[in-house]
């Protein structure tokens, strides 16, 4: 199935998914509308504006299905909460999409650790080069008066998600070391710090604008 209020979208995507499959998805305008129907799904996969999340995750949980969500989860921590304690009182998962955890080289380095092959970790930087600003025009990740915009709110759960599940980080500090914001008001360059409670120092270097 396949939910999106503009029909230019949802036409497009179900026809990649049925050139793929074989296909075509059901398509819907509102997740009201799918719902009512009382489908038969497994779990429910949201890739909407950060403001959306709290919302569709919920009703997709009070169906009582799985639900995946794009990072940023949530946009407050209240709505956070509630949903994980939503999930775990119906027995259900919710994965957020912070795919880095599962990237090879972020395996091998996790692993690598905790195996002692090299060492205690004690410092440890990551560098992000893409041109974010420039895939993101007209996008609501650039527009200011968006809960969720900006690169830092984009990105940002990649790293601190790995950092602190993968690696056991726990942040006492953190600090903010620098943001450029574009003419648009948003935010395309940042770097900030992070200490754990055994000293430890992460930097984290979020660069969106590479000439």
């Amino acid at each position: 199935y396949l939910i999106d209020p503009f029909v230019e979208n949802r036409e497009k995507l179900a026809e990649e998914y049925r050139r793929i499959t074989g296909v075509k998805p059901e398509c819907f305008s509102t997740l009201e509308d799918f719902l009512l129907r009382k489908p038969d799904f497994d779990a429910g996969v949201i890739v909407t504006p950060a403001k959306t999340h709290y919302k569709i995750a919920k009703a997709v949980l009070q169906a009582g299905k799985h639900v995946f969500v794009e990072k940023p989860f949530t946009t407050s921590l209240k709505d956070a909460e509630t949903l994980v304690h939503l999930a775990s009182k119906k027995n259900l998962h919710v994965v957020i999409g912070t795919n880095r955890t599962v990237f090879p080289a972020y395996r091998t380095a996790a692993n690598a650790l905790k195996n002692g092959l090299i060492g205690e970790l004690q410092a440890i930087s990551f560098y992000y080069k893409h041109a974010w600003e420039e895939n993101t025009k007209g996008n609501w990740r650039q527009d200011p008066k968006e809960e969720g915009s900006g690169l830092l709110a984009d990105h940002s759960p990649h790293y601190n998600h790995f950092l602190f599940t993968d690696l056991g980080f726990k942040p006492k500090e953190i600090i903010h070391l620098g943001t450029r914001f574009n003419k648009k008001g948003v935010d395309v360059d940042v770097c900030y710090k992070l200490v754990d409670k055994k000293a430890r120092v992460a930097f984290i270097l979020l660069n969106g604008s590479p000439s």
